[in-house]
């Protein structure tokens, strides 16, 4: 067993405790919350946030300031947003 296969190993088993208990969890927002809509925008909002944590270190600043990445980030976001609000 090499350190690597541990790794996958470690990473499939943190997914699947979050694939499974995501029910749970949607569940418990949707009693709390009510809406289906602000369930899902806690939700993704959430997720958007856990990832920017893991990618932190790795964010590089253009000298432009990053103006595109910043309208792709917004256009992502309200394309999600209305994704889920009509589906």
């Amino acid at each position: 067993m090499t350190r690597t296969n541990l790794l996958g190993y470690g990473f499939a088993l943190v997914s699947s405790i979050g694939y499974g208990s995501v029910t749970v969890i949607a569940k418990k927002g949707l009693l709390t919350y009510g809406s289906p809509i602000a369930a899902v925008s806690v939700s993704l909002f959430a997720g958007t946030l856990c990832m920017a944590l893991f990618s932190l270190k790795n964010v590089n600043i253009p000298a432009d300031g990053g103006k595109k990445g910043m309208l792709f980030f917004l256009l992502s976001g309200i394309m999600a947003g209305a994704g889920q609000l009509f589906m």
